[in-house]
């Protein structure tokens, strides 16, 4: 497993949990509010997120943005999320 894999599973890991589900580390996972929010408000809701989630559990890396993407006939928004070393 290359390192770019290894953070790219580490990330997954964070953002696909709901913050508070992990017994023994609460804080760890995004906080699955941003569900509710308007596409950019969720952009900048999940940005802010990542900034201080993987700065404590993946401080290799950093964010360099979080981008949205509406598709409109679903209603779906989709997240493209840049990182690079820290």
């Amino acid at each position: 497993m290359t390192l770019l894999q290894k953070y790219d599973k580490r990330l997954r890991s964070l953002i696909l949990t709901p913050e508070g589900t992990m017994i023994g580390n609460r804080d760890f996972g995004i906080d699955f509010d941003l569900i509710s929010m308007q596409p950019i408000q969720a952009a900048n809701f999940l940005a802010m997120q990542l900034e201080q989630k993987i700065t404590r559990y993946i401080p290799e890396i950093k964010v360099i943005s979080v981008d949205t993407e509406t598709d409109s006939p679903e209603g779906r928004v989709i997240f493209r999320i840049r990182i690079g070393r820290a």
